[in-house]
């Protein structure tokens, strides 16, 4: 069995984001990924998730290093949480990649320890350790040099795609390339993992050429301000959106720390150049006509804090939308998101600005292959065994029926979930052998999976039915000093609910008093008028606010 290829997926299988998969032969180890992923849970201050790598920290020696394949959050974002539990492992990723790795690790104080364990990779890289080999593979997606990763074994060949599509028409970069691809597909392919994020649609998703085609039509027909929100890890169309801007004698400026930073890591490694008298601080903007501007900013998701959101509701760095401004919301609202952006959207329109979203226009594309491109790269590789990765269930079973469509068996197709042991080699084929517990830590403010399943449903009580405190004060004898006190927050205004409020402090001094003579410990009384207060509360109001129950000695 030692012979066997494990590959074991701590994340990306049952959710969008948290991508992270081990690859394990013998006593080596690789890791493809290490991602984060934005919960679900956001109301009740959870920031994200971030995989669960328990399995990992029991065999730290045995990793010989992490390959990125872009530098996406939902890849990369959860690197700096876990080095230290997996040993300071060298990071192998492309030059683009590893220098949003960087400022990740100089955010967390990490770089000192990782300054020489960060090694650049192209696609025409090859990797040699005791077992594996990795070599790689180009592929477009929606931010410089990703690439697929190819990893032999001396009894297995595996292929991982990454996030793909194929996009003929690119922006400032090659196609993916379909020859080399082909190539590794010739050499027989054991199992092929690829991404499932548009497994459900059909066709194939419209090229980057097209979306500038859109964005310099609205651009050219705007009389006044142009502002552009967007991801900022989406290069390839902040290129475009400066290329039309110089074309249409527009300065432009940049709103919003990440996207600045990500601008000058791609100016950095030569994939853009920004002509310097084109760019223009953002204290300026107030001084430059409207016609002669377009603004780059985060916040299309409607968040907070973002650059846009400030402009729509307040003001960034003396920036706020005004009438006559042109709005495009150039990317997809993700789900979750909806109410956020409509508000900001309704608060942008109030002010007289004209939005142009992805639902008017080609405005947006996705980096991710829709099914006529996942059925390319299934051709192209031809694996005996498809184990669809990156998705909800849903969209792996999608996924699944689209590899079948191709001519994979569908006994050879692996539906996983988070901590399943896919294993195998080229003569015996792959199975899961077995599952373990595998469930996201949860990441709040600095705290790293000290918010568990408990305080959760906490969280979730107080944000949806508030708070009620019962103060208990009694003396030495036992006897209760006045009557219970009940605070109410969150949960229902004390002054218009006296007749519940009279309720709750009968109820509780009747518990109290049938128990005072008998009780040991102050935690038994507690207990049991936390339960019955609840109990009354829900059958006169069904809520479920949480109970406090307070007992002091005077």
């Amino acid at each position: 069995m030692n012979e066997n290829l494990k590959i074991i997926p701590l994340g990306g299988v049952e959710e969008v984001g948290i991508n992270c998969t081990v690859y394990e032969y013998k006593d080596e180890i690789l890791v493809v990924d290490v991602g984060l992923g934005f919960s679900e849970y956001d109301y009740y201050g959870i920031d994200y998730i971030i995989p669960d790598i328990s399995y990992l920290k029991k065999k730290q020696k045995q990793i010989k290093a992490l390959v990125i394949t872009h530098g996406h959050l939902d890849h990369i974002g959860a690197i700096h949480f876990h080095l230290e539990d997996m040993g300071f492992p060298v990071i192998y990723g492309t030059r683009f990649t590893l220098e949003l790795i960087k400022l990740k690790l100089e955010e967390a104080g990490l770089m000192d320890k990782m300054k020489d364990k960060l090694k650049v990779i192209d696609e025409n890289s090859k990797l040699k350790f005791t077992h594996f080999e990795v070599e790689f593979f180009r592929v477009n997606h929606s931010i410089p040099q990703a690439v697929g990763v190819y990893i032999k074994t001396p009894t297995a060949k595996a292929v991982h795609t990454g996030d793909f599509k194929f996009d003929n028409s690119p922006i400032n970069e090659p196609v993916a390339d379909y020859g080399r691809i082909a190539k590794i597909g010739d050499e027989g392919i054991d199992i092929l993992l690829s991404d499932s994020t548009n497994s459900l649609k059909k066709g194939h998703p419209v090229s980057e050429s097209e979306v500038a085609k859109g964005l310099e039509d609205v651009i050219e027909r705007a009389k006044g301000r142009v502002i552009v929100a967007s991801f900022a890890g989406l290069v390839g169309r902040l290129y475009q959106l400066i290329t039309i801007a110089e074309k249409y004698n527009r300065k432009v400026a940049i709103a919003g720390f990440s996207m600045r930073k990500t601008l000058e890591i791609a100016e950095k490694i030569e994939y853009l150049k920004m002509p310097k008298d084109l760019i223009v601080n953002i204290a300026q903007v107030n001084n430059i006509p409207p016609n002669k501007l377009l603004i780059l900013t985060t916040g299309a998701q409607g968040e907070e804090e973002a650059a846009l959101s400030k402009m729509a509701y307040t003001d960034y760095k003396g920036v706020t939308v005004k009438k006559g401004d042109t709005v495009i919301i150039s990317a997809k609202t993700i789900a979750g998101n909806d109410r956020t952006v409509q508000n900001m959207i309704d608060q942008i329109m109030s002010k007289g600005a004209n939005v142009r979203q992805t639902e008017d226009l080609d405005l947006y594309t996705s980096g991710h292959g829709y099914q006529e491109d996942q059925k390319i790269m299934l051709n192209l590789v031809r694996p005996k065994f498809f184990m669809p990765v990156h998705g909800y269930q849903y969209f792996l079973r999608a996924h699944g029926e689209t590899a079948k469509s191709t001519g994979v068996a569908e006994n050879n197709i692996l539906i996983t979930k988070k901590g399943s042991i896919v294993e195998g080699n080229s003569n015996q084929g792959y199975k899961i052998i077995k599952q373990f517990p595998c469930e996201p830590l949860l990441v709040s403010g600095s705290g790293v999976g000290d918010v568990g399943s408990v305080v959760l449903k906490e969280r979730e009580q107080l944000a949806s039915y508030g708070v009620v405190v019962i103060d208990i004060i009694v003396n030495k004898e036992k006897e209760l000093v006045r009557d219970p006190f009940v605070i109410s927050r969150g949960f229902v205004y004390v002054k218009n609910s006296q007749e519940l409020i009279k309720n709750i402090v009968d109820k509780t001094k009747e518990i109290y008093n049938s128990m005072k003579a008998n009780y040991k410990e102050v935690a038994e009384v507690r207990e049991v008028i936390t339960a019955d207060v609840s109990d009354l509360v829900f059958e006169e109001t069904e809520r479920e606010p949480m109970i406090i129950t307070l007992i002091s000695f005077v």
